[in-house]
């Protein structure tokens, strides 16, 4: 063998277990799989999707100033404001993030 696969064998199985695994013994999993990027290969769904990550970035972008205003009014404390802060920067994340093709 060469040094590159000694190398990279830290990382992958080489026994392929975990191919194996997924791929013949749970062939529900493997159908499932197909039929999800068949829907979202459709013009379609990547209508959907785009439309859902613009209003996801909107009502995030709403939500950080409806926390801002609870809290300085007092009807949120610091935690909680700061923790629906970090969900609404993980939502707003996941909608502004590049699609790799």
């Amino acid at each position: 063998m060469n040094a590159s696969y000694e190398h990279n064998g830290r990382f992958d199985s080489n026994s392929r277990i975990f191919e194996g695994y997924y791929t013949e013994s749970a062939p529900e999993i493997g159908k499932l799989r197909n039929a999800l990027e068949s829907i979202c290969a459709s013009e379609k769904a990547r209508t959907a999707f785009s439309t859902l990550r613009v209003l996801g970035t909107a009502l995030s972008l709403v939500g950080f100033v409806g926390v801002i205003g609870a809290m300085e009014s007092g009807s949120l404390s610091l935690l909680n404001g700061l923790l629906l802060g970090a969900l609404l920067l993980g939502v707003e994340y996941l909608c502004l993030r590049r699609r790799r093709s």
